[in-house]
């Protein structure tokens, strides 16, 4: 949708809502720093996780995906519920975990990769596995893959 009195679309770029611009730039900067060459040589390592907050429909996952896009680098969606276990072999987290460890031996010969997390807001509660859920997307966050 290209907005009222403003230039025509630059195809190389993707198309943004006026509401999401400022989020998006800020996540292409963060991304940017992330996925520069001269990062390995900073005297410390900047974090560069971002959290997006907005009721669904917002374009949080259209966001992640325009970052990547711009960024030339893949982008690989997890939901916080596909950790969740509910009688299929086909949740939880090793088969989560595995499925990030084959996307990053995917992306290792290539400039990098990006991980979008959705549904963060399905690990809370205090039960066991609630806290179990909580330390494995925190280990996701930290890059401390088992």
């Amino acid at each position: 949708m290209q907005l009222p009195n403003s230039p025509p679309p630059d195809s190389s770029q993707p198309l943004i809502f006026e509401h999401q611009s400022l989020a998006f730039e800020k996540l292409l900067s963060a991304g940017r720093v992330c996925f520069s060459p001269l990062r390995e040589s900073l005297p410390i390592q900047p974090r560069t996780n971002s959290l997006v907050v907005g009721p669904t429909g917002t374009g949080k996952t259209f966001l992640a995906n325009a970052v990547a896009a711009s960024l030339g680098v893949p982008c690989k969606h997890l939901s916080v519920a596909e950790w969740i276990l509910l009688g299929t072999s086909s949740r939880g987290a090793a088969r989560t975990w595995n499925s990030i460890f084959d996307f990053l031996m995917q992306c290792r010969k290539g400039r990098g990769a990006m991980i979008f997390l959705d549904e963060i807001d399905k690990a809370t509660g205090t039960s066991d596995w609630s806290l179990h859920l909580r330390v494995e997307v925190f280990r996701l966050l930290d890059r401390d893959l088992p």
